[in-house]
């Protein structure tokens, strides 16, 4: 199996990598959002350093909305809403910057599939890993999509009739009527 065959897929959270900052941001500290965008930036470096040396396919995915106590969309400041849609904002203009980086878009999934499905809490407990196992499996289909996007050119058919099969008559002795 060649290098570029393998398909690395990186499911990055925001309540993982800038947890405190969110915390300090949904509590008032506007400072906060200045240090998660550095750790924003590492992850972006990191991303791109990666993309550079490996040759095979990366996906990397949008952020979930986060499941930290001090963020709900429900809450009526916000201040964690607007933290995370700052966040989510940054860290898409950054991945559309790293040429070869193919964007799963996995706050759109966890919208549609629904933020209470989405998420275990057993699960992360058990394994470390926050998703339902029903989640998983809307995930992995979604991915299979996008690697087999990567995989293969679309397929384009071009299908002429003028002989009869279609409508009656043949165009070049006929004639259009």
């Amino acid at each position: 199996m060649c290098s570029s065959d393998l398909v690395l897929l990186v499911l990055p959270r925001l309540d993982e990598v800038a947890s405190d900052e969110l915390a300090q941001f949904s509590s008032g500290d506007s400072s906060a959002w200045t240090r998660a965008k550095e750790k924003l930036s590492a992850l972006t470096a990191a991303v791109a350093e990666l993309r550079q040396n490996w040759a095979g396919t990366l996906i990397v995915a949008t952020f979930p909305p986060p499941t930290t106590p001090e963020f709900d969309l429900l809450q009526l400041d916000r201040l964690g809403s607007i933290f995370f849609e700052r966040a989510s904002t940054f860290w898409s203009d950054a991945l559309e910057k790293i040429p070869g980086v193919h964007v799963l878009d996995l706050a759109a999934l966890v919208q549609t599939f629904g933020l209470a499905n989405a998420f275990d809490p057993r699960m992360w407990y058990l394994y470390r890993q926050p998703f339902s196992e029903s989640f998983l499996f809307e995930l992995a289909g979604l991915a299979s999509h996008l690697i087999t996007a990567t995989r293969r050119p679309s397929k384009k058919c071009a299908v002429v009739d003028c002989d009869n099969t279609l409508w009656g008559g043949i165009i070049g002795e006929d004639g259009l009527e």
